[in-house]
């Protein structure tokens, strides 16, 4: 399976790529989950050693879209194309 980002973040998290970049934005507690994601526009593939389940989401012009939620080793994939899509990242 080959995904276009592979993160190891820690703490609360939300993943956001906007349109040609990424971006990410965390708060680490002290006793910090880790997160291993591989994120690409369409899914979010949580790896067997991630902390728990995520969501991928697209922005787009008129909201944001989840898909269903994916376990440790699952994947959380968008089921169509959204218009004016302006963004994607998971949600944990």
């Amino acid at each position: 399976m080959k995904h276009g980002i592979t993160k190891k973040i820690a703490g609360i998290a939300v993943a956001a790529g906007i349109m040609g970049g990424a971006g990410l934005a965390f708060a680490a507690p002290a006793q910090a989950a880790t997160y291993h994601v591989g994120l690409s526009t369409w899914q979010a593939y949580n790896y067997p050693d991630s902390a728990g389940k995520i969501r991928h989401f697209n922005s787009t012009t008129s909201g944001v879209k989840y898909a269903a939620w994916a376990a440790k080793g699952g994947t959380s994939k968008q089921n169509v194309c959204w218009a004016g899509m302006t963004g994607y990242g998971f949600q944990i």
